[in-house]
């Protein structure tokens, strides 16, 4: 694994080479973890300091990695070879700058002739806020097909485990989008049989919800700690658009992109990232959601990947370039500060 100089302008960046773009995550700090599988289909994951441009290969014990405040956490799923009837899982979780990991919650489900393919207790790792509280959903699937199963939303913190919700809206989408921050959920799925995809909003304190989107295709969404959303998506004519709701009930369209576009808060700023096919468009960053925006990137060539994380101070991303000899692809990291650049600092360029 390759390492760079440190980051020291506002539109410099950190660059590592690595197999395939995988799962990337941003803890707070200048912490941020890269997993992706090699070629034989084994994990291999990397714990990148921004601060000092080192890269180093650490083992995680599980996939679908996820970051946020001080840790990170995976899900791991066990299904015995010699006994595949039984199926068990399990939410992990150590400190983002290093430590023995602890398992948060597990369960047991066995095989069963229901379409899902197994009944019993399931936990699932949901997200990791950006104070750094693990977010399970932990539901139970009844063997008897004609019973409807329950489940509910779990935050895990130095203090102890806290039941976040029980409300159907929540539970109800595994496997569908969900962020958490503060005492709000953004969630994106289809929570009842007849109903096309949606996208909620829901205060896990008042126990108030609100439906946002409906019958749209979503691309990313996030919620930051005072209710204020945002999510990028597709319209059925084709449109692509980027929305920001406002915790004040009002909403507006921040971007109309070409391509693709990822939305993310950074802390208690806003950065919206849009790519299309060999293009980088452009990376933008508002300093609070309705500031003016920043561009930290335009128009470069490159093929963006759709994985993005953000901490307080810096957004990265992942895109696979053209190395020297114009033959040899790499799949890089590059990392982009978001605090506004000094008065007569130079914009750096990449090398």
């Amino acid at each position: 694994m390759a390492s760079a100089a440190p980051a020291t302008a506002a539109h410099d960046f950190v660059r590592y080479n690595l197999l395939y773009g995988g799962d990337l995550a941003a803890a707070e700090g200048p912490f941020f973890l890269a997993a992706q599988s090699e070629r034989d289909f084994t994990e291999r994951s990397f714990r990148i300091n921004l601060r000092t441009g080192a890269g180093r290969r650490i083992h995680l014990p599980g996939l679908g990695l996820r970051a946020g405040g001080d840790r990170l956490a995976v899900q791991q799923a066990i299904q015995a070879p010699s006994s595949p009837e039984f199926n068990d899982t399990a939410v992990i979780s150590m400190p983002a700058k290093g430590g023995p990991p602890t398992t948060l919650a597990s369960a047991h489900a066995v095989s069963s002739s229901r379409p899902r393919g197994f009944c019993g207790r399931y936990v699932e790792l949901v997200d990791v806020t950006t104070d750094g509280r693990v977010i399970t959903n932990e539901s139970r699937k009844p063997c008897d097909i004609e019973r409807r199963g329950h489940g509910a939303l779990y935050a895990y913190a130095p203090a102890g485990r806290r039941l976040l919700t029980r409300r159907r809206v929540l539970t109800a989408f595994l496997g569908g989008q969900v962020r958490v921050a503060g005492d709000w959920v953004l969630v994106t799925g289809n929570y009842r049989s007849h109903e096309t995809q949606s996208t909620y909003l829901v205060n896990t304190r008042t126990g108030t919800e609100r439906r946002l989107l409906r019958d749209v295709g979503v691309y990313t969404q996030d919620v930051d700690r005072h209710g204020n959303a945002v999510v990028s998506y597709l319209r059925h004519d084709g449109d692509r658009r980027v929305r920001l709701f406002l915790a004040d009930g009002t909403s507006r369209v921040i971007a109309r992109p070409s391509g693709s576009a990822h939305a993310r808060f950074c802390g208690d700023g806003l950065a919206v990232f849009q790519f299309f096919g060999e293009r980088l468009l452009s990376l933008t960053f508002r300093d609070h959601p309705t500031a003016r925006p920043r561009t930290l990137l335009f128009s470069e060539p490159g093929y963006a990947i759709p994985q993005s994380a953000c901490n307080s101070s810096t957004f990265a991303f992942v895109e696979d370039r053209l190395s020297d000899d114009g033959y040899t692809s790499l799949t890089t990291v590059r990392a982009y500060s978001l605090r506004p650049r000094q008065s007569g600092e130079p914009r750096s360029a990449a090398p």
